[in-house]
């Protein structure tokens, strides 16, 4: 007893690629298109981690080339892809990578879509570590005049204060119901699910 061999190693996750994913395989063409990666691996889902903040915010962190993926309740799935790290908690991150996406629409696309951010700006995300209504948010931090526009903002999984804010103020092309047919604070909806997909080449 005691020699290197009794040690109890940790039990190492299980990784999960786009095509073993029951979810994402059908839409890996675009997946590795819009990142311009040529793989990708699933490094959080809700529905297999723990879906405390703070785990979802350590597996996450400081990960370059990230798919943030939502599934809502009523079956949309959409997201965020950044290129740069989150590396601070409470801080906008703004990256001219970022776009923003629909993979299944619930048919108001015929296919999947991905929107950049306008010209002359950048998409940003934020990881809430002081705000328990908030997972973290996506789009625009800055406010003009005291009101902010262009983002939208993610609570815990089964929390209805999930919303979408005038998301056409940030990025081009896009029309404010386009993620999941809601806008506004006051259409608030709940996640059913998120998963991460670090790309890779």
């Amino acid at each position: 007893m005691g020699g290197t061999n009794s040690k109890v190693q940790p039990q190492k996750k299980e990784v999960i690629t786009i095509e073993q994913s029951e979810v994402l395989k059908s839409y890996k063409k675009w997946l590795v298109e819009w990142s311009s990666m040529s793989k990708g691996e699933i490094i959080y889902d809700s529905n297999t981690d723990s879906k405390l903040a703070k785990e979802f915010y350590s597996i996450t962190f400081n990960k370059p080339n990230l798919y943030f993926i939502t599934i809502d309740e009523m079956g949309n799935s959409f997201g965020a892809y950044f290129a740069k790290p989150v590396d601070k908690m409470d801080s906008w991150i703004y990256d001219e990578k970022n776009f923003i996406f629909v993979l299944n629409s619930n048919n108001r696309f015929s296919e999947p879509i991905k929107w950049n951010a306008k010209v002359g700006e950048q998409g940003g995300i934020r990881f809430y570590d002081k705000d328990i209504n908030k997972l973290f948010e996506v789009g625009n931090g800055e406010f003009w005049g005291g009101m902010r526009f262009g983002y939208y903002s993610i609570a815990d999984i089964n929390v209805k204060n999930s919303f979408f804010y005038n998301i056409s103020f940030r990025y081009d092309g896009i029309n404010n119901t386009d993620l999941n047919g809601r806008n506004g604070p006051n259409n608030p909806f709940s996640v059913d699910r998120i998963i991460v997909l670090q790309m890779l080449n």
